[in-house]
């Protein structure tokens, strides 16, 4: 979302903005290197069975220096519109 903390909120159910700028805010990412299939998630709960895993690698600069970060971002359906998916 290029820093739109406003636009990336509607991908994070709703978290404010000001939240994701502190978590996100201060990775410097330069592109995503890959997206993985995903896989059923550690966080799954009974209200959320279906949650999902998607691992991903981004590159991120720092100092100067370009870098890979694996990690993975878990993913449920929305309640109330099974049909859509939202970053957990």
């Amino acid at each position: 979302m290029a820093k739109d903390y406003a636009k990336a909120n509607q991908l994070l159910g709703g978290l404010p903005k000001d939240d994701i700028r502190k978590i996100w805010g201060k990775l410097n990412i330069t592109r995503l290197v890959s997206i993985g299939e995903p896989v059923p998630s550690s966080k799954r709960s009974e209200v959320f069975p279906e949650m999902l895993s998607v691992p991903y690698t981004i590159e991120i600069e720092k100092d100067g220096k370009k870098t890979t970060l694996e990690q993975q971002l878990p993913v449920r359906k929305v309640l109330g519109r099974r049909e859509r998916w939202v970053v957990h």
